[in-house]
């Protein structure tokens, strides 16, 4: 019994070991396969073709997205603002911190009722 045994593991190596060898012998096309390796050409193509896709929609988003009109430009970049007086001492900070917030809330209300204006006049 243990003649067969040894026989049989024997048997078995050799055979992986042949196996082994025509594995070795075969070139690379002929080991995966010709078709698997057109099969992974073609996938890769098509995920580049779908990256591509992707890219190019997102530039056409971005390039035909509704720009603002002239005149919401032209408020937004108004330059004729005065600026509070920036303190040069600390006791004058107490009195800067209300004046700049007094202008930053004139300023926006200002601001917003000149968009105001500008949004009525499109709607009309």
């Amino acid at each position: 019994m243990a003649c067969n045994l040894r026989t049989a593991v024997l048997a078995a190596n050799l055979l992986r070991t042949q196996k082994k060898r025509a594995y070795a012998e075969l070139k690379p096309a002929q080991y995966f396969g010709v078709n698997q390796q057109l099969g992974i050409r073609k996938m890769r193509i098509i995920s580049l073709l779908i990256g591509l896709l992707v890219v190019a929609y997102f530039i056409n988003l971005q390039i035909s997205s509704k720009s603002p009109s002239k005149d919401i430009i032209e408020i937004i970049d108004k330059q004729d603002i005065s600026l509070p007086k920036i303190p040069v001492t600390p006791k004058d900070l107490k009195e800067f911190e209300t004046d700049i917030n007094k202008f930053l809330q004139d300023d926006m209300s200002e601001r917003k009722k000149e968009l105001d204006k500008i949004a009525d006049t499109k709607d009309k």
